[in-house]
């Protein structure tokens, strides 16, 4: 049995198969196609409308711009599919095209022609910006109504939506408004008394005389100070050599009194003059008496006016110390009425600030309850109808070609297992190894078969 099966799958076994079961095979083509072309031809036709929406993306106002070269995301696409098949869509949809509505026919199939929209019927895809809706109905022209009904209901619930957001910012502002306008009138007044009770004019801030004077014996005073501390440096640099005559002669007062730079010259000349001397003569001579008394002379001169110089300073030092103390009360009078006009300055700019925010805050609510008054009155809307759908000349079910291709691979498969089965179940000996399979031994003639014609 074995060998036979494994000879079944010969080519001139197989071929011989079909031809001997060549009027089963034919039959079987034959009812499969029959009865494809007669379901094609007996069946009632489903045609199939399509319309698409364009949905925009862009925050376009009455006002504003439009912003179209972002793509449309992911998550935005699946909601405008959702809500497509939406209750709200679907009841808008059957109400236009005059049907029952959505929920008396849910469960309907789509033969009747006048049923509304249902996930038996209606199928929403996005491709890019484009919503497209299709519509499977008997009639060409009921579904081409329906699609492009569906179309217009979508359109038609983004429209409001957008209005009822435009609505509900409107009534929102409307509360807002005169909170802001309160606000703003408040901040006002409390700029206005500020005003009144201080006597300050923002106008003649800059031109206040105060300001200048601040500034002037702000200046001054530094600069007496800065000479007050010259002062006191030369003062304490004269009394750390005082009695030194040579570091006298070498501060900078003395080293501008020509008149003192002559007596130094003196006082030099005299003591080196008195030096010599005292190597020539005795001690206690009077070349020398007078020589020491001519020095000790010229070295009081020196003294003296030395004194004077230090008097000089101590009166430049006096004289300093006044005016700093002078500049000083005068500065501290007017620093006083400098910072109170600059309190006054700031506490007025802080007011003004506050009134301008005010102002501001109702100006922008203003203008948005503006805006969202006009956008609450014109229809607007981010989907338009892009393609309206036109009643379908070529059915969608059933298809003559797909049907008949069913047909073809039935009509292979009964045919091959009915011949397997036959040829499986047929114990005729047909040759030599059919009968090599049935018997043990080996072929070792065979008859050959005579045409009919040939006997006699």
């Amino acid at each position: 049995m074995g060998q036979k099966t494994q000879n079944l799958f010969d080519w001139h076994q197989f071929r011989y198969a079909v031809l001997n079961h060549r009027y089963f095979i034919g039959a079987t083509f034959l009812v499969c196609l029959a009865s494809a072309g007669a379901y094609t031809a007996l069946a009632r036709p489903v045609y199939q409308a399509k319309s698409s929406v364009l949905i925009e993306n862009k925050s376009a106002t009455i006002v504003g711009g439009a912003n179209t070269g972002i793509a449309l995301s992911r998550d935005v696409t699946q909601a405008q599919r959702v809500l497509a098949n939406s209750q709200p869509v679907l009841s808008r949809a059957a109400e236009r095209a005059k049907t029952a509505t959505w929920e008396e026919v849910q469960n309907t199939e789509y033969h009747d022609p006048l049923i509304p929209l249902n996930e038996n019927v209606a199928t929403a895809s996005i491709q890019g910006q484009l919503l497209i809706l299709q519509v499977l109905n008997h009639s060409p022209d009921r579904a081409a109504q329906l699609a492009n009904d569906w179309a217009q209901a979508f359109v038609d619930e983004m429209t409001e939506r957008e209005r009822s957001s435009s609505v509900y910012t409107s009534g929102f502002l409307n509360q807002e408004i005169p909170a802001k306008r309160k606000v703003w009138r408040e901040k006002q007044e409390a700029l206005q008394k500020f005003q009144q009770q201080s006597k300050y004019d923002p106008l003649q801030t800059e031109t206040n005389p105060i300001r200048q004077t601040h500034a002037d014996l702000k200046r001054k005073l530094t600069e007496a100070g800065i000479r007050l501390r010259n002062l006191e440096i030369e003062m304490e640099s004269w009394q750390s050599a005082k009695g030194d005559l040579p570091r006298l002669f070498q501060h900078q007062r003395a080293r501008k009194d020509e008149s003192l730079l002559g007596v130094e010259r003196m006082v030099q000349e005299q003591k080196r003059r008195q030096i010599e001397l005292e190597q020539k003569f005795h001690p206690d001579s009077m070349p020398v008496k007078q020589a020491r008394k001519a020095t000790n002379e010229v070295e009081k001169l020196a003294r003296d006016m030395l004194n004077a110089i230090e008097q000089q300073i101590s009166i430049e030092l006096a004289n300093a110390k006044k005016e700093h103390d002078e500049l000083d009360s005068l500065f501290a009078v007017a620093k006083k009425e400098y910072e109170e006009l600059q309190v006054k300055k700031d506490s007025y700019d802080n007011l003004a600030f506050e009134v301008e925010m005010a102002r501001r805050n109702y100006e922008e609510l203003a203008q948005r309850h503006q805006v969202a008054d006009v956008e609450g009155r014109v229809n607007y809307s981010y989907a338009k109808q892009w393609e309206h759908a036109i009643p379908p000349k070529e059915r969608y079910r059933p298809s003559l070609p797909i049907n008949l291709a069913l047909a073809i691979l039935l009509a292979l498969l009964v045919s091959i297992t009915g011949t397997i089965l036959f040829e499986l179940t047929d114990d005729h000996v047909r040759g030599p190894g059919s009968l090599q399979g049935e018997v043990a031994g080996h072929v070792v003639a065979s008859i050959p078969i005579i045409p009919r014609k040939w006997r006699s």
